[in-house]
């Protein structure tokens, strides 16, 4: 389906037999279809394909212009532009955490701080300290981070080289990443802990000691008729507004991640969905020599005229498309009932096909608008037209006209395929066997087979997916767990005085679980949209390597993030609660009321 682009597993198969048994496939034993030259100066090319015009070529490919050489040389390099991509979208997702976490560590320990001064340990000496245990801690995550790294990219180079072909691979020893991410991290770190350190130290002993949470404190009246815990869920939640709206927004983004890759799945598979179906042949024939195009019909291809709703000839080839400098390899489709073929979605322009109509993903390539002037190029003979439009195609490279726009490069009166359209398409595998049994049909291919290998492509690109998105939700649920955890032990006077008060540990779990409640649907709530913007980034760069394809919000996606960003964020109200739990409330009381 090299013409489709589309990449298939285990789905092609590459035969290498004697010239002459090839031959004796078409019955002619004198007959070639194609040529390699080695050339001893790259500079003779030119003098080569000119005295190969007699012969009739149809396309020249240069070694630097053949699909494996492109695939391999741009397609790598457009691969290593995308994946940094991926990996800073968590680096900025770790980043957030770890100074989120960090430096309200830093902050409830204020109070020894406060001691250490109090001490006469000097402003250095205390920085020294706490970068120390940043050091630590980075050592620690580093080590954990190369293992967990090295496993990660393991699985995920597997299951991206599975949705295309079935090669091994081999890691090389490259400790760029590692030293990158580890650096990363280091710096996240020591920010997260000077910063709050500094300001502190720079207090004197009595305002360390006496350390507060900043932000604005506010009461509310919320709950209304609501039982007494709930109301006292709703009200804390809102008494620090500022806190409130900077934790739902780093948990909204993490959310946003995590459902990025629900909503590009989803798109993906609903667009790419839409260009099969978008074609309204059951079957495509190709011809292993030139027919005229008149003898072209449903008798000629060995089929039932009343089987058929229509035969469409049609001339293929490939070429080399030029604007200005720019060049770019492309199938040319001429056919004079092209816009029966497909039901085109027009991106640009009009559907006149006396011209050229460029499919999306070429027209960006070349950089081409309706209005601009292409030239389609086969060896020496360059054929110029007009871009009348661009239709949107999910990757492939294609130039759509009329059979007789291609009269200096194919005989008009000729073509060397045909579309057939069948009655019923349940019956395509049959037809297609009779199609093949035609003497000059070279091969048949069926739009049933495209869509299948499609699918299967989808579906292993589907658990390509759900990792992503399963690796964000645990990252979601890491940084909601460490905001609440954090929280919690600023609160454990709260949680003491309401021990003393005759609330039970249930009790106080209610509040804590509406606390959480209201966290989760608010945040939930902004990595709706969160999502879809952050997916729209990651298309661009999945354009540059895969294929393009719009994102769309759908329903579906929208409520499955919300859901699931509901349940993760609610899953790290056990940290809160637990600590509650295990607060020893004399102790607390006796320590935090101390003079």
């Amino acid at each position: 389906y090299s013409d489709l682009a589309l990449p298939t597993q285990g789905s092609l198969a590459v035969l290498y037999l004697p010239l002459e048994d090839v031959q004796a496939l078409i019955n002619d034993t004198d007959a070639v279809n194609d040529a390699i030259f080695l050339l001893e100066d790259d500079g003779d090319a030119e003098t080569v394909i000119t005295l190969l015009e007699p012969f009739g070529i149809s396309s020249v490919v240069f070694k630097e212009d053949h699909p494996s050489v492109v695939f391999m040389s741009v397609g790598s390099a457009k691969i290593k532009n995308m994946m940094p991509v991926i990996g800073f979208v968590f680096l900025f997702i770790g980043f957030i955490t770890v100074f989120m976490t960090m430096a309200r560590l830093v902050q409830t320990d204020s109070r020894y701080i406060g001691v250490l001064m109090s001490l006469g340990f000097n402003r250095g000496e205390i920085v020294r300290s706490y970068l120390m245990l940043g050091l630590v801690i980075t050592a620690i995550g580093s080590v954990l981070g190369i293992i967990f790294g090295f496993l990660f990219t393991y699985g995920m180079v597997g299951a991206g080289i599975g949705l295309y072909m079935s090669i091994s691979i081999a890691f090389p020893l490259d400790i760029v990443p590692f030293i990158v991410g580890t650096l990363f991290v280091a710096g996240a770190v020591m920010v997260s802990v000077a910063i709050p350190v500094v300001f502190i130290t720079r207090s004197s002993v009595r305002e360390a000691l006496e350390y507060k949470p900043r932000g604005t404190v506010t009461t509310s009246r919320l709950g209304g008729k609501a039982s007494r815990l709930t109301r006292m869920g709703l009200r804390n939640t809102t008494r620090n507004p500022a806190r409130l709206a900077i934790t739902v927004i780093v948990v909204g983004i993490t959310i946003g991640t995590a459902g990025m890759w629900l909503v590009m799945m989803d798109s993906a598979w609903g667009y790419m969905s839409d260009q099969i179906d978008a074609n309204t042949w059951d079957l495509r024939s190709a011809f292993n020599a030139p027919v005229e195009a008149d003898s072209v019909d449903a008798g000629f291809l060995n089929l039932d005229p009343a089987a058929t709703s229509y035969v469409i000839p049609y001339t293929a080839m490939s070429t080399i498309v030029e604007k200005g400098s720019t060049q770019s390899g492309a199938y040319v489709y001429g056919s004079n009932e092209m816009e029966r073929t497909k039901n085109f979605d027009l991106r640009e322009g009009k559907l006149d096909f006396s011209g050229a109509v460029l499919s999306s993903k070429l027209a960006d390539d070349l950089g081409a608008r309706p209005g601009d002037d292409i030239d389609i190029v086969v060896g020496s003979t360059v054929v110029t037209l007009e871009v009348t439009g661009v239709v949107q195609e999910a990757i492939a490279l294609i130039v759509y006209t009329n059979r007789d726009v291609l009269a200096p490069l194919f005989t008009p009166e000729d073509c060397n395929g045909a579309y057939i359209q069948l009655v019923d398409p349940a019956t395509s595998s049959e037809q297609a066997v009779r199609v093949r049994e035609v003497e000059v049909v070279a091969g048949v291919l069926e739009i049933r087979e495209v869509k299948a290998s499609f699918e299967e492509m989808l579906e292993l690109a589907q658990g390509f997916f759900l990792m992503f998105f399963m690796i964000s939700a645990v990252i979601t649920l890491a940084v909601a767990g460490s905001a609440v955890i954090i929280s919690a032990m600023e609160r454990d006077v709260e949680f003491a005085t309401l021990d003393t008060l005759g609330f039970s540990k249930w009790q106080v779990a209610k509040v804590i679980t509406v606390e959480m409640t209201i966290l989760a649907i608010v945040s939930s709530l902004i990595g709706i949209p969160m999502s879809f913007i952050l997916a729209q980034l990651l298309a661009e760069s999945f354009a540059q390597v895969l294929f393009e394809f719009p994102v769309i919000l759908a329903t579906g996606a929208m409520i499955t993030t919300f859901f699931l960003g509901v349940v993760f964020v609610m899953l790290s109200s056990v940290m809160p609660i637990r600590y509650s739990w295990k607060l020893d409330t004399e102790q607390t009381i006796r320590e935090r009321t101390a003079g």
